[in-house]
């Protein structure tokens, strides 16, 4: 009788160490993309308007999820609609969008980007076309509900 206790015990020993040293293989996976470079630059103020905005990202990136788009401070969307990853880049690590000629302001660049394991990241930069209005602010996307997150309320 002992005997069956003990091995039914390992078992289950067993059992539950699988399913937390699973557990635990799952959450160390789990990671995010580092933005590495953008054009325009984090914070830069540019003379004339970039026909292309780019970010550029230490990994490469599915096409299916990742995106990018461009916001006045107004939170109105100015990109072309085009966003999505630059396939021109041999790594493909890199999302870019056209933009039409940007007036003079702030603008936020939102990015989401999905890697080959699915993992995604999200995050924004701004840059400024000429001089700004006196006190414009960037916009600030805010993240939406918890059934909608990894969407944006513009």
């Amino acid at each position: 009788m002992y005997f069956f206790r003990l091995k039914f015990g390992l078992k289950q020993l067993s059992i539950v160490s699988s399913i937390v040293l699973l557990g635990l293989v799952t959450a160390v996976s789990a990671h995010t993309v580092s933005l590495i470079e953008s054009t325009p630059k984090e914070g830069a103020i540019v003379e004339n308007a970039p026909e292309t905005v780019h970010a550029t990202f230490d990994e490469e990136l599915l096409e299916a999820g990742s995106t990018i788009e461009v916001f006045a401070s107004s939170g109105t969307q100015v990109d072309s609609g085009d966003g999505s990853v630059d396939l021109n880049d041999p790594e493909h690590a890199s999302l870019a969008v056209t933009v039409p000629d940007l007036a003079d302001g702030i603008y936020t660049v939102y990015w989401q980007a999905t890697l080959l394991d699915g993992d995604a990241s999200e995050g924004t930069f701004n840059f400024t076309v000429g001089q700004a209005a006196a006190g414009e602010r960037p916009f600030q996307p805010t993240a939406a509900s918890e059934e909608g997150a990894g969407q944006f309320n513009y």
